[in-house]
């Protein structure tokens, strides 16, 4: 997969918290757009429809607000990271999978 738009990324806010050995980030991102793209293979049902295919992708978000939470115990001078969560709020997504239907081309389109 090749992710295209992190660079643009902006940093809006830093938070950080200690107490007693323990480190929390709290970090407010927001990114312009995101865009991805790749191969993929999946298997499964929609409804009543049999999925199962390889092809390419791609994936374009846009106007992406994020909180990043890491936390975790600090010990020896050290941040042991326990937990990296990222909360993404998106305002607008469009996906293409080519092939997702086996073949289907009515479908996959």
């Amino acid at each position: 997969m090749t992710a295209t738009g992190l660079r643009k990324t902006r940093f809006l806010a830093i938070r950080p918290q200690f107490s007693d050995d323990a480190f929390r980030l709290e970090a407010d991102l927001y990114m312009p757009e995101l865009f991805c793209e790749g191969t993929c293979e999946a298997q499964g049902n929609i409804g009543g429809f049999r999925m199962g295919g390889k092809g390419n992708f791609n994936l374009t978000i846009g106007g992406i607000e994020s909180l990043w939470v890491i936390s975790g115990p600090v010990e020896n001078d050290t941040w042991i990271i326990n937990h990296f969560n990222i909360f993404p709020k998106p305002k607008s997504m469009k996906i293409y999978i080519n092939n997702l239907f086996e073949g289907n081309r009515e479908l996959s389109k």
